[in-house]
């Protein structure tokens, strides 16, 4: 088999909380956008001298284990919508603890059939620094709780959203409205019947919709192994 060189386009970061305590869950993760750089988990091991008398050349080493920095830090382009997923996250991550549930987090390479998972405590985001004439960017980071793992990719089959946009009454349907699904960059406009289909896999997402000389809306999807139809209601004004 061919050893096809895999890039970092299309990398993705997720996480979901346990569902069942001590049970890595595989589906149901929520992608966390903008971010631009993952930590080095391929970590040298420490090893020790176990060099005796009838050496008369080279030292002896023993490897012993590998030991993971007490932080994991990510790089993300600073702005509203990654502030936003942060936020979100920690909120999930600490009802998830209030319950004894663990936090997982997954990083998906395109291309490759398993993925990185680890448990994890994120940090809330402090100021991220800044320069003159130039992209913000902002470190944040994750405590790991145990080692990674690579096993299987999230289950990504994908299931349909559909999307129903009404002004004043339901009856008066909107064409021409933008959805979109941040984060993802999915979007699709409205029909005749003001529907929008998107198709996504398991997770929760945050839906947005927009049309000129309307005030947007917003709409949280959750996607869990089924279709899912959401109504969007009063857009227009």
């Amino acid at each position: 088999m061919a050893n096809i060189a895999l890039t970092s386009i299309g990398v993705s970061v997720s996480y979901a909380v346990e569902t069942v305590a001590g049970v890595r869950p595989t589906a149901g993760y929520t992608k966390i956008s903008g971010l631009k750089s993952t930590p080095d988990f391929n970590q040298a091991p420490n090893t020790a001298d176990a060099t005796t008398f009838d050496n008369l050349e080279y030292t002896t080493k023993v490897a012993l284990l590998k030991e993971l920095p007490d932080t994991l830090e990510f790089n993300a382009v600073f702005g509203q919508e990654f502030a936003n997923n942060w936020a979100t996250l920690m909120t999930d991550y600490g009802t998830g603890r209030d319950s004894g549930l663990n936090t997982w987090f997954c990083i998906d390479i395109p291309g490759y059939d398993k993925s990185i998972f680890f448990v994890g405590q994120p940090i809330k985001m402090g100021i991220p620094p800044m320069e003159v004439n130039s992209v913000i960017e902002a470190p944040v980071y994750i405590v790991p709780i145990g080692e990674p793992i690579f096993a299987a990719d999230i289950d990504k089959t994908e299931y349909a959203v559909t999307f129903t946009v009404s002004g004043a009454n339901v009856s008066t349907k909107v064409s021409g409205a933008n959805v979109s699904i941040l984060g993802l960059g999915y979007s699709k406009l409205t029909d005749a019947d003001g529907v929008a289909v998107i198709n996504l896999p398991n997770g929760t997402y945050n839906a947005k919709i927009t049309k000129s000389g309307i005030t947007a809306q917003y709409k949280e999807v959750v996607v869990n192994g089924s279709a899912v139809a959401v109504s969007v209601t009063g857009f227009n004004s």
